[in-house]
């Protein structure tokens, strides 16, 4: 399963990177304390169903509601 580490960049300590591959390859970024910040090198789009979403859709449109709920209260 893809693992979090923080990354190895000093200037960095809020990056994490989870690897897939055993040479190491980053698939996935994400950045801490921000509200929803992601960069992937993969391709969730190419199995995502409307009636079943990739995690990562899913979870960037509760992140978009909770902003607008939590901008307009």
């Amino acid at each position: 399963p893809p693992r979090s580490t923080p990354s190895n960049s000093s200037a960095a300590s809020d990056v994490y990177k989870r690897q897939v591959s055993k040479q190491g390859l980053m698939e996935i970024l994400e950045l801490r304390g921000h509200r929803f910040f992601i960069a992937t090198q993969f391709h969730p789009e190419f199995k995502s169903r409307l009636e079943n979403p990739a995690p990562i859709f899913l979870a960037f449109s509760k992140a978009c509601l909770k902003f607008k709920r939590d901008k307009f209260l």
